[in-house]
């Protein structure tokens, strides 16, 4: 059993790295505050000295926001990640008390805190999925 919690924690582990990420990447995405500033110009100094300077161009800018199906998949994917901590969470509960333990034999707290979020995890990624969501 206690390789079973291990297993389970690292799990969790896992799945709060991927959310501490994702949360990194959304935030810079929507504040077009990119890790790394990349511009496109002209750097020589032949080209510095002619009168017809381009200024330099941040990639990102322009890049706008989310279109209305992305939003729409990213919702899908913080609701099924949602879902899958909260299952997580529930079995490391669990496990902890032991294989006789309360939670382990309750099926109300089986239907609904492992049953339960993973069927909607399913139904939003079945409703969201990328490939449907990022089709044009």
């Amino acid at each position: 059993m206690h390789i079973m919690l291990i297993g389970i924690h690292l799990q969790l582990a896992g799945i709060m790295v991927y959310i501490i990420l994702d949360t990194e990447f959304e935030l810079r995405f929507h504040l077009q505050r990119p890790l790394r500033s990349k511009t496109l110009g002209r750097s020589s100094q032949a080209d510095s000295s002619s009168s017809d300077i381009e200024k330099p161009v941040n990639i990102i800018e322009g890049c706008g926001g989310l279109t209305r199906r992305q939003s729409i998949m990213v919702t899908g994917l913080v609701i099924s990640t949602v879902m899958v901590v909260i299952r997580s969470i529930y079995r490391v509960i669990k496990l902890a008390g032991g294989w006789n333990g309360v939670i382990i034999t309750t099926e109300k707290y089986f239907n609904i805190l492992d049953a339960a979020p993973i069927v909607i995890a399913m139904f939003m990624l079945n409703f969201c999925h990328p490939s449907v969501m990022l089709h044009k």
